[in-house]
């Protein structure tokens, strides 16, 4: 028979090592999310990001990315959320394909695991 306490400690001692040694989207509970930004020049930015506030913020202090910096300040206007990386940046490409129209009617939509978002951040 096993000797469950001896497991116990060891998950209990080693438990978050296993958890680092895991690709990002294979950790549970990690929430990714593509969204949406209205420039203050009335354009659009597409990103992805595991921490959305923390991102919004950044790209109003000027280190988010390029575009951005020169059209501050950003409005978070819509994001989705995903539970993993990858899926995050697959919808991030496709909606980067989309026109200026297609982007004004899904940020409209904000239906289903879609949001319209207005984080309080």
């Amino acid at each position: 028979m096993p000797d469950y306490k001896v497991h116990r400690q060891w998950l209990k001692e080693n438990g978050n090592r296993l958890m680092d040694m895991l690709p990002d989207s294979d950790k549970a509970g990690e929430t990714y999310y593509t969204y949406i930004l209205r420039c203050s020049d009335g354009t659009f930015y597409t990103g992805y990001t595991n921490d959305i506030s923390r991102r919004v913020k950044a790209h109003n202090d000027g280190v988010g990315a390029k575009y951005t910096r020169l059209r501050l300040p950003v409005v978070l206007e819509y994001f989705e959320e995903f539970r993993t990386k990858e899926e995050a940046m697959r919808r991030e490409a496709l909606i980067k394909q989309l026109t200026r129209k297609q982007k004004e009617k899904l940020i409209g939509e904000g239906n289903g695991k879609r949001k319209k978002g207005k984080l309080e951040l």
